[in-house]
């Protein structure tokens, strides 16, 4: 298992007043899937917090995270998976799903 920092814009490495905050969060989990694709063979899958991590103290992700994220997924041929246990299923006004807020 490997753990990639929380894209806090509040309190973390980047803040809001960074338009490529996303993206800046974003490279260690392509960090973490260049080395997982050194080990060949090896299946594999990304599990992502919802838009709204309630885990963390409801943090709202960066424009453009998730977006990155999942092309470094999807490029490397591994499978996302958007978490909306509690933000998700309509409780968010406008969209529905949570990871809609980035599509």
């Amino acid at each position: 298992m490997h753990i990639a920092p929380i894209p806090d814009d509040h309190r973390g490495a980047y803040r809001r007043n960074d338009s490529q905050r996303g993206p800046k969060f974003a490279v260690p989990v392509a960090d973490i899937i260049a080395a997982l694709r050194q080990n060949r063979g090896a299946d594999w899958q990304v599990i992502l917090p919802s838009r709204c991590p309630a885990w963390a103290g409801q943090i709202v992700l960066p424009p453009d995270y998730l977006t990155e994220v999942y092309r470094h997924v999807r490029a490397a041929g591994g499978l996302c998976i958007a978490d909306e246990v509690q933000v998700g299923f309509g409780r968010l006004g406008t969209h529905f799903w949570g990871f809609d807020m980035q599509q």
